[in-house]
Order: C-alpha cells, then structure tokens, then sequence
C-alpha cells in the first residue's frame, strides 16, 4: 500500500522541479543578423510560354497536314468544275449547230436580185400601098427600176444578200437608212455573228447558202435594241473588210462584210 502511493508523489516532486528550473532562467534577447546585400536574378523563359509555342508548331504543322491530304480533292473538284464549263459550252454549240442544220434543210437558198424586164417591141403594121406612105410609130418601153424601199421609224434590214466571188463571199445587208455593223467570230466553232444596233429584221429570219463555198446557214435573232445575224461557217474564214455604201436612185442603203477562206 505504501509504494503505490509513493510513485505518484515522487512524479508530482520531479514534475514541480522542472517547472521551477524553467521559471528561473532570465530571458534573453533575440539576435538580429545583419542585412545581407542581394545579387541580381537573371531571367529564364518561362515554362509556360515555351510550351504555348511548341502548341502553336504542332498546330500549323497539322493544319499542313491537312492542307496536303486535302489537295488532290481540291484539285478533283477544279478539274470538275472545268469539264462542266467545257460541257455547257459544248452544249450550246451542239444546239446552235443542230438550229443551223434545221434551217438549212428546211429553208430555200434565197438569191435576191435587181430584175429588169425586157423592152418589147410592137411589130410594126404593114404599109399600105398608097402613095403617102407614113413610118409607123414604134413604141418602146424602158426596163423597170427595182423598187427601192422607203421606210420611216427605226432603222430596219429589209434585205439579206449572198453572193460568191472568185476570191471570196459577200455578204450585204440592205437597210432602210445607213447603218453600222460589228462582228464576232469564232474559227472554231464555225460560227460568224454580225450585229446591227438599233435596228429591226424585216426579211426571213433563218435560210441556208447550199451552193456558197463559206456558209452554210444563217438566223437572225432579236437582242435587246439590235439584231445579231448568226451564221454557219463550213470552214474557217477571215474578215476582209467592211464598209457601207449609200442609196443610189436604184438601190437603198447598203452596208457590206467580206469573208475569204483562212488559208
């Protein structure tokens, strides 16, 4: 019974001690190290900053990638879209071919020209056998003058006209007052267009040439204030020249293209 209660009490005195040590200890002031001087920091690229970079490069370097294996399809869909351009030029060609060959076969090959009539004689009446003998009066009549039409308004094609030459194909245009004339050709196709501003078609609107070396068929289509003459080619042509001539008391305005065989 006596030790069990002589442990604690020794712990309590040896516990008592320590914190009287403690207490009696005087305090102490702190020490303050004196200032140290500092040296510059040199800067480094910051990590961040580089790895935005190299993001970047592997971007691009995808998108050109990208843009390499997307190539031949780019280059698929312009050759495409060329062929469908060549085809719908080719189209229109077949169907302005296909309009020349129906005129040309339907259409009478149309030869315009001045006509005269001959001078008729009356026979002269057999003379009496009497002493006063008279000469009978001889009637003629002059060859008629090809009537020349006169029309007032808006200038107006009232004839279209062909002929071949030794050396080349004329082709005139009677008008109703002096006109002007421009012209579009394609070698290729075959095709001349001739357009006449500000004017209005008063003869047949499509016929055929079978018998002329260089055309073969023609149409005359209304386009906007103008009218544009397109002709069938047989073979490729060049343009000699052109020019207007002025009516005359047997003829109206005129105004001429001359073509010859390209050589």
């Amino acid at each position: 019974m006596t030790q069990k209660f002589l442990l604690p009490l020794l712990a309590s005195c040896v516990f008592l001690s320590a914190c009287a040590a403690q207490t009696s200890q005087p305090k102490t002031t702190p020490v303050v190290a004196p200032p140290v001087a500092l040296e510059p920091v040199t800067t480094q690229p910051l990590p961040d900053l580089a790895a935005r970079v190299s993001t970047l490069e592997t971007n691009v370097a995808g998108l050109q990638t990208d843009m390499q294996a997307a190539k031949p399809k780019l280059e698929k869909v312009d050759a495409i879209d060329r062929k469908f351009r060549e085809l719908s030029f080719e189209l229109n060609a077949i169907d302005q071919r296909q309009t020349m060959t129906q005129a040309q076969n339907s259409a009478p090959v149309m030869r315009d020209a001045v006509k005269t009539e001959p001078v008729k004689k009356e026979a002269a009446p057999k003379m009496a056998a009497t002493a006063d003998v008279k000469k009978p009066e001889v009637k003629r009549t002059e060859a008629k003058k090809a009537d020349v039409k006169k029309t007032s308004g808006p200038l107006q094609v009232q004839q279209l006209r062909i002929g071949a030459q030794a050396d080349k194909t004329r082709l005139v245009l009677d008008t109703s007052a002096p006109a002007r004339i421009s012209y579009d050709l394609d070698n290729a196709e075959k095709i001349l267009i001739v357009t006449i501003p500000k004017a209005q078609w008063g003869t047949a609107v499509k016929g055929a040439a079978t018998s002329n070396p260089l055309i073969a068929a023609w149409q005359a289509n209304k386009a906007d204030d103008s009218v544009q003459l397109v002709l069938q080619l047989k073979q490729p042509v060049k343009i000699l020249g052109s020019n207007q001539l002025a009516a005359t008391s047997t003829a109206s305005d005129r105004v001429y293209l001359d073509l010859a065989a390209e050589k």
